[in-house]
């Protein structure tokens, strides 16, 4: 039996998987708030404009899931469902482990009144990249039992709900926070205090 095969029989209809991939898309994401907290406090100790946040939570979203997608791709070639849960668990610890220390780094930083801001977007979006979109894999693998064209629909309908969930989400943070003074002290310090929390959060599996 192969990996496809153990994770989903092949009688179960491609457009159930594919309603069920848009619906774990958005449910996910409004379940994670690691993917749209970190994004609100950037663009608001930042300054940016609700224009430039969008498109950068566009972005990350985009990165956060391909990442994933080539995850999946490589353990349908490889058929190790040992190897794809060690990676998944390894890039989950990783990802968390870097946000509490970007967290710390950034809070130091506006403890010293320094500004990390101009590399902080990409930053970000390094840590979207390496973060594992868990609820991808498992939805594109049992599509695979359909053939390469389900897997790769499945992850492309994933992909959009997760997206746009995440824009929406910072859209709402965006009007929810309002602007703030970039030279407060709370402004400096608001990255380094969400990333800390995210990534305490992804350790201990909330």
């Amino acid at each position: 039996m192969t990996l496809v095969d153990s994770l989903a029989p092949a009688s179960i209809a491609l457009p159930a998987l594919v309603a069920t991939a848009a619906a774990v898309g958005v449910g996910h994401t409004l379940a994670g708030p690691d993917h749209y907290l970190p994004i609100v406090a950037v663009a608001r100790s930042a300054g940016w404009s609700p224009r430039r946040a969008l498109l950068f939570t566009a972005l990350a979203g985009l990165l956060h899931c391909a990442a994933s997608a080539i995850v999946a791709l490589g353990a349908l070639w490889l058929a190790d469902a040992a190897t794809l849960a060690g990676l998944q668990q390894w890039r989950g610890s990783a990802a968390g482990w870097a946000m509490v220390g970007v967290g710390a780094a950034l809070l130091v930083a506006a403890w010293r009144r320094q500004r990390a801001l101009p590399l902080l977007g990409a930053l970000w979006l390094a840590l979207f990249a390496l973060g594992p979109c868990e609820w991808l894999l498992p939805n594109a693998l049992a599509a695979g039992a359909h053939g390469i064209g389900a897997a790769l629909l499945v992850t492309a309908v994933f992909t959009t709900a997760t997206v746009t969930t995440m824009v929406l989400a910072v859209a709402v943070g965006l009007r929810a926070l309002p602007a703030l003074p970039t030279e407060r002290a709370f402004a400096r310090a608001l990255p380094g205090m969400v990333a800390a929390a995210c990534g305490a959060a992804i350790l201990l599996g909330l």
